[in-house]
């Protein structure tokens, strides 16, 4: 009796050792799993909750015994959007090994939208037996804001690339207006985009001039003014009223957006921002583009849209700038035609007749000369040389008009290449008379006129042949830059030229002191200066040089 007394004492202190190591255990279990940083559940096979980890109200804002007591909330704070998927997932069946995860978006109890990453498998005893199935909930809230700032910045990026080879392509603001207000659509994603210019009418009203994406007759119905109303004060008003930007985060609580709050959320707008475009100083109107989700525009890419926005200013500026340019140049080419039709007239009232002259005296020199005697046959020859002179010298004028008057086509222009074909051009005369041909080894490209440049390289070296004198041995080519211009330059180590003709030499019909015998009107040089001003630059001789004459010009690099 004492032996099975002592026996059942020795069980029961077991059973109760083992129950103290389960109730250790246990409570280890709910010490790990209460501190767990995610949202830890256990669900029964029937779908209620044995187990919700305390960490479900820091995510959710329900305590755990809120969701044990009603399973079905987890359902329920779905965010409307993600219901559908959610749903689905949670009537799959779990009773396997495979891991599940799916990211979807939940409505806190205060309202809060956040970002939750859940992984659930089934749970099953060593003998397969199923005991429900195990969740993981994780706030993602962060990382997901992260990368939508991320994929909203990046849209931004390439909205901001594609403007500027639009504003390459442009040949027309509306053209121009309507490609931008596409491509922020099209490339960024957004819901909508439009352009207006605020109108210096009565109302002070906001004109659209170019949109994209969904509008549904939306800007019809928006009456959208810039004055100080209150269908001035929402954001485009604002924008162009303040100048700066206006984002309104969301439309369906921002009170300044009620006049328009009704016809934007049935077109699935949720948040706007409105950027003022600025021709000068002046605000002329605003871009507003409009996204699907609230709370859309975010310190960065909003600062990508003002650049965009500055684009566009540019592009608005530069095109009306063409334009008035282009009228400009259509009233200076009727000018021009003129001044032309006069130069034709001259050059046909004098140039004919010059010619005939010529011809007259070659031909009384040709049929008459056994009858003249050396006299006559030398005012022949004079004859003939001064009709030669006066076609000339009608050609050089012409030349000097058409210089002054004719608009300049700046392009990108290889100096090197000019410098070949005045270089061949004067190659015959270089070679019979000796003369070395310099240049350095590099010329760059600049933007200039070509045709310009031709002139002003042929003059400068026609001038060095005409007046370097017997003794001329060389002509160098230079080229120097600054900061601001490109200096090409044309030397010489011929005879060279007196001060007091270095002070008149580019005025027209101005020739060096010395120049009588040797033919020329006096223009070369004056229409080197012409075009070196018309490219925001001067032409000048170089006074230091000892031997020789040095002519250099500069043109500007910012033309």
């Amino acid at each position: 009796m004492r032996r099975q007394v002592a026996e059942l004492e020795d069980l029961q202190n077991r059973i109760k050792s083992r129950e103290e190591d389960l109730r250790r255990s246990e409570e280890r279990f709910h010490t790990l799993a209460d501190s767990t940083y995610d949202w830890e559940t256990w669900r029964a096979p029937d779908g209620k909750y044995l187990y919700v980890s305390p960490s479900c109200e820091r995510i959710t804002g329900y305590r755990s015994e809120e969701f044990i007591a009603d399973p079905s909330l987890v359902a329920r704070i779905v965010h409307p959007e993600d219901q559908t998927v959610a749903t689905k997932h949670f009537l799959e069946d779990f009773r396997t090994q495979e891991v599940y995860q799916i990211d979807f978006r939940i409505i806190t109890r205060t309202g809060e939208e956040r970002f939750v990453s859940h992984y659930c498998q089934g749970v099953f005893t060593k003998d397969g037996e199923f005991l429900g199935r195990r969740e993981s909930n994780r706030d993602i809230s962060i990382r997901k804001r992260a990368e939508m700032e991320l994929r909203r910045v990046n849209r931004a990026l390439k909205v901001l690339g594609e403007s500027s080879q639009a504003m390459a392509r442009a040949e027309d603001e509306k053209e121009f207006l309507a490609e931008v207000s596409r491509m922020i659509v099209d490339v960024g994603g957004y819901r909508l985009a439009w352009i207006g210019f605020a109108q210096e009418d009565e109302k002070k009203s906001v004109r659209p001039v170019a949109q994209a994406g969904f509008e549904d007759g939306y800007l019809e119905k928006a009456d959208i003014t810039w004055a100080d109303t209150q269908r001035g004060r929402g954001p485009t008003g604002t924008a162009i009223r303040t100048g700066r930007p206006t984002v309104c985060k969301n439309l369906l609580k921002d009170p300044k957006f009620a006049p328009w709050r009704e016809e934007a959320v049935r077109r699935g707008y949720g948040s706007s921002i409105s950027l003022p475009i600025r021709t000068g100083d002046k605000v002329i109107g605003a871009l507003n583009i409009y996204a699907t989700e609230p709370d859309a525009f975010h310190a960065e890419e909003v600062h990508l849209l003002e650049e965009l926005a500055s684009d566009i200013s540019y592009g608005v500026t530069a095109l009306r700038n063409k334009f008035e340019r282009e009228k400009a140049e259509e009233a200076l080419l009727k000018s021009s035609n003129k001044i032309k039709m006069f130069a034709y007239s001259v050059s046909h009232d004098l140039k004919n007749p010059a010619i005939a002259v010529y011809n007259l005296a070659k031909r009384l020199n040709r049929y008459s000369k056994d009858r003249l005697d050396e006299k006559g046959r030398t005012y022949c020859d004079q004859i003939m040389k001064a009709s030669e002179h006066i076609a000339s010298l009608v050609e050089k004028i012409n030349l000097y008009i058409k210089t002054k008057e004719v608009p300049l086509s700046i392009e990108k222009v290889r100096l090197k290449d000019i410098v070949d074909t005045v270089k061949e051009e004067f190659a015959p005369e270089l070679a019979g008379r000796q003369i070395r041909w310099l240049e350095p080894e590099r010329i760059p490209e600049v933007y200039a006129d070509r045709t310009s440049m031709v002139r002003v390289l042929t003059n400068l070296v026609d001038n060095a042949l005409k007046y370097g004198g017997h003794d001329l041995s060389e002509i160098r080519i230079g080229y120097q830059e600054s900061e601001d211009t490109h200096i090409l330059s044309v030397e010489d180590d011929g005879i060279g030229l007196k001060d007091e003709d270095a002070k008149t030499l580019f005025g027209p019909f101005k020739r060096k002191r010395m120049a009588g015998k040797v033919e020329g009107a006096g223009l070369g040089l004056a229409i080197v200066k012409e075009i070196a001003e018309q490219h925001k630059g001067r032409v000048w001789l170089d006074p230091a040089i000892k031997k020789g004459a040095a002519f250099h010009i500069s043109i500007s690099k910012n033309l």
